[in-house]
């Protein structure tokens, strides 16, 4: 396991060395100094969720409502959304329990390594 690691860092080590701007070259060997890198890196995110209103949503056009947004575990990841029901407020609202909020259930896919930031920001 190590050994992927330290390949993968040493690949990225590679990879980035080739982008490395004049200014970075100029940095003395032996010393460290702040460097900054910036790439726009575009990409299409797809996921299904679970959405509740509350009974009363919509009823008061002015009223606000606040948000919860429940992530799940590893073991309800995929595309089956009746998974994501397991646990927490989709299971209390599958089971007829009225919230006084709006509650928002995604359902991270089999891929990856969890909750994303940029896919939860999205």
């Amino acid at each position: 396991m190590m050994q992927i690691k330290m390949g993968a860092a040493l690949l990225f080590a590679l990879t980035l060395t080739r982008g490395i701007p004049a200014t970075a070259q100029q940095v003395q060997p032996g010393t460290q100094q702040a460097q900054s890198f910036e790439k726009q890196i575009v990409r299409t995110i797809s996921l299904k969720y679970l959405l509740y209103l509350p009974k009363e949503y919509g009823k008061e056009a002015d009223k606000k409502w606040p948000v919860i947004v429940f992530l799940h575990g590893s073991g309800e990841r995929g595309s089956d959304l009746e998974k994501v029901k397991a646990h927490g407020p989709p299971k209390l609202i599958a089971a007829g329990k009225d919230m006084p909020f709006i509650v928002v259930s995604p359902q991270a896919p089999l891929t990856g390594r969890g909750w994303e930031t940029e896919t939860l920001n999205g």
